[in-house]
């Protein structure tokens, strides 16, 4: 296919901002044959941002938040799919994920569902702070009056490998009242983008739409450290060298938030080994972003008679095929399933496949046996004679155990989080995100606000004190009398 080349802007104090003749621009190429010119950020960029207010949203009621995300979230609604940004998006999201029509879309209605129950973020915020009133008023706590201010920037360091998580990271950012400065991944610098730029559709001069700073640069180069020195707080998604590379450059005080590379099992308990319904749910679980996020399931421990759960998953990951199709990969991505393939026939394992690399199943005996696992749908089986079987392997780099039947999980939870796991959650469900869930050891909320208070004054003498009010010399004074009426030796 011919190149074709299309422009996006960066995001400034709320404006787009297009390539000219007059900026510097990056340029993006993708398998797809599409390119992207996006501007580079000038002096005057980085002057600005160092001067905009970034407590602007700290005089905003929380529910007006709110109800503007509920807004921009309705604007993703299937039902608005013609509007030209949305058929924009859709189309640039296929162009750099390589996803068809029918996942594009998937992924940008997840914004609705993500945005558009208003109640969803009044519970998160309640859930993580305690209560969301903390971010409106001074709430009396013990004898303070306690306040959670916004750190001022948050800088979201953005993936691409689940377009979903930037929304999730913007979102906290700007219900927390701070300032967002998001970086766009080279992978997907579509969804975030967009979903800003709706934002500047709806009301432009919204405080919210005007905190958005939306750019992008190339990993390591030189304006990154300039914008880590603007971050109050780093939410670091990526790569571990990425993350830690971050780490190295953050000023002191500046809390970074890491959300790196996890791997995730699965865990069949006999009960459900013969269940069509928990081997398509698990396919459910394989088939979702490719095995790419951190929560997609590499390994499934099966417990019983693990060869007819090994029958039907290959059946329920036949049917996903059409359900989720399978984003176009890169000819690097078949090599490595074919390699990994070719490995397990030769250790003399059991491989059921397509002719294609479309789904792979391979029953191994442990997992020192994947040198690598290449993703793409290509899911290893490893038969146990206990779920607790599982426990050796699970270490701080495993995320999430799903697990059927879902009451078995109290045989495993205490001994699998203190190695490490950080949620466990039932099989099929894996991106279900229930309020009060923490995610990588965290509530991220927590950490995007800085807990003040105001303690009470003189008159107020508590239950410690017999009479007030407080006189703190006056009860010295007292004190250095009592002291002279003791002897000394």
């Amino acid at each position: 296919m011919e190149n074709q080349t299309i422009e996006l802007p960066i995001i400034l104090e709320g404006k787009a901002i297009y390539p000219c003749d007059e900026r510097e621009h990056y340029l993006l190429s993708y398998e797809s044959g599409y390119q992207f010119i996006i501007p580079k950020m000038n002096e005057a960029d980085l002057k600005n941002l160092r001067e905009t207010p970034k407590f602007r949203l700290h005089q905003l009621h929380i529910q007006e938040i709110i109800s503007f995300f509920f807004r921009v979230g309705r604007f993703w609604l299937p039902e608005n799919s013609n509007h030209p940004l949305y058929q924009k998006a859709i189309k640039y999201l296929s162009y750099v994920n390589g996803y068809d029509f029918k996942m594009a879309l998937r992924e940008l209605n997840l914004i609705s569902s993500s945005c558009s129950i208003q109640g969803a973020l009044f519970d998160l915020l309640d859930a993580e702070l305690g209560n969301r009133m903390y971010l409106d008023e001074w709430i009396p706590r013990g004898d303070a009056l306690v306040h959670a201010c916004p750190v001022g920037n948050v800088l979201h360091i953005l993936v691409g490998n689940v377009p979903i998580s930037s929304i999730t990271s913007i979102v906290r950012g700007a219900i927390t009242k701070n300032q967002t400065i998001g970086k766009l991944p080279r992978r997907d610098p579509i969804m975030a983008l967009f979903f800003v730029l709706s934002m500047l559709e709806l009301a432009p001069e919204h405080p919210v739409s005007k905190s958005m700073n939306i750019l992008y640069w190339p990993g390591g180069d030189p304006i990154e450290g300039q914008m880590l020195s603007l971050a109050n707080v780093v939410c670091a998604w990526g790569s571990a060298e990425a993350v830690q590379s971050i780490k190295s450059q953050v000023g002191s005080g500046v809390d970074v938030l890491e959300f790196g590379p996890k791997t995730s099992f699965a865990i069949i308990g006999q009960e459900s080994a013969s269940s069509k319904k928990v081997a398509l749910d698990l396919a459910h679980d394989v088939a979702l972003y490719d095995q790419e996020a951190c929560f997609s399931p590499q390994i499934a421990f099966v417990e019983g008679d693990y060869q007819l759960f090994v029958e039907n998953l290959a059946k329920g990951l036949e049917i996903y095929k059409t359900l989720m199709p399978k984003a176009q990969t890169i000819p690097d991505s078949h090599a490595q399933v074919w390699r990994t393939r070719m490995e397990a026939f030769y250790n003399n394992n059991t491989v059921i496949k397509t002719d294609d690399t479309e789904w792979t199943i391979a029953v191994i005996k442990e997992p020192s046996e994947i040198n690598e696992h290449p993703l793409s749908r290509f899911i290893f089986i490893i038969p146990v004679e206990n779920i607790l079987d599982c426990l050796p392997y699970i270490t701080p780099d495993v995320q999430t155990l799903t697990i059927s039947p879902w009451h078995r999980n109290s045989e495993i939870r205490d001994e699998a989080t203190l190695r490490g796991a950080s949620k466990i959650t039932e099989v099929g469900l894996i991106e279900a995100m229930r309020i009060g869930s923490t995610h990588d050891d965290i509530y991220p909320l927590q950490r995007m606000v800085r807990w003040v208070c105001v303690e009470r004054g003189c008159d107020y003498w508590g239950k410690y004190i017999e009479q007030g009010p407080v006189d703190t010399t006056l009860w010295l004074m007292k004190n250095e009398q009592q002291l002279e009426r003791v002897p000394l030796d």
